[in-house]
């Protein structure tokens, strides 16, 4: 797989973390993408959300039971795939239907961590490729309980 560019620097952890989730996960299992992907975050440089924050966001998750979640900023699609398959629990427990909308600006991001969703969420997640404002119009009838925004640490 050739590396990627994010704003014309070359890209290379997120090609070679999809590589070793591939390798270390099961597929159809969230719990093990993720696992396998905090493994390597362990030992290896990537940008992700990670264990600790994800934590606090799956139990505000788990409170809310969000119908509809919608996440800015995939990239290699860790929070994605985290989220949406607590999401998908909690609505479940709840006796609720739910469904998390995926927002990528870049297509190359976009194109790998769409073979995330192998993870067994492809029935869970929309991925929308372009800028977020050009898009919003997939929302437009929803009520969205959840809006995760990654990697802007202003806000």
């Amino acid at each position: 797989m050739s590396p990627l560019f994010l704003n014309g620097k070359m890209e290379t952890n997120s090609v070679v973390c999809l590589e070793y989730v591939k390798q270390h996960a099961t597929h159809n299992d969230p719990a093990s993408v993720v696992s396998a992907t905090d493994a390597f975050a362990a030992n290896n440089t990537i940008m992700n959300v990670g264990k600790t924050k994800a934590r606090i966001i799956d139990a505000e998750i788990r409170q809310m039971k969000p119908r509809v979640m919608a996440g800015v900023g995939a990239y290699t699609g860790y929070s994605t795939v985290h989220f949406a398959a607590t999401q998908r629990t909690a609505a479940t427990a709840a006796g609720v239907d739910s469904h998390y909308y995926s927002f990528e600006y870049s297509p190359e991001f976009e194109a790998v961590y769409a073979r995330w969703l192998a993870a067994g969420l492809d029935d869970q997640v929309t991925v929308i490729e372009d800028a977020f404002p050009d898009q919003l119009k997939v929302l437009e009838d929803k009520t969205v309980d959840i809006d995760f925004i990654d990697h802007d640490d202003s806000l």
